[in-house]
């Protein structure tokens, strides 16, 4: 994993794993998707977005989740926008080895936490 500035991060191609970064703390994992070199900004992936028709159907969602223990779906093709523009904000960048270490782990999980 790296630390890198803004201009270095939109240089990153889209696929690339990160997080918004603050001295000592990170943020949420997200996927960058395109960016926009001349405004600065940039588009991503969350992987903890819900599948939904809007604001109304996640609230309904969540909260059938939390008083009736219901799961719900994750909607990992829902691109957002980071329209911030902080000239200064830093980015945890995760390198392959990161990520495939993260890909293995998660594989670890899967056989230990959700046996059939």
């Amino acid at each position: 994993m790296k630390i890198v500035n803004l201009d270095q991060f939109l240089a990153m191609p889209s696929g690339t794993v990160f997080a918004k970064y603050k001295p000592a703390s990170f943020e949420e994992v997200l996927i960058k998707d395109v960016c926009n070199l001349e405004s600065r900004d940039f588009m991503y992936q969350s992987l903890i977005e819900m599948d939904s028709t809007g604001t109304e159907d996640e609230e309904n969602i969540l909260d059938d989740a939390l008083r009736n223990g219901s799961s719900f779906d994750l909607d990992l093709d829902c691109p957002g926008r980071d329209g911030m523009f902080e000239e200064g904000q830093l980015f945890a960048v995760y390198e392959r080895q990161d990520v495939e270490q993260l890909i293995a782990r998660l594989g670890q999980a899967l056989e230990e936490g959700y046996k059939s």
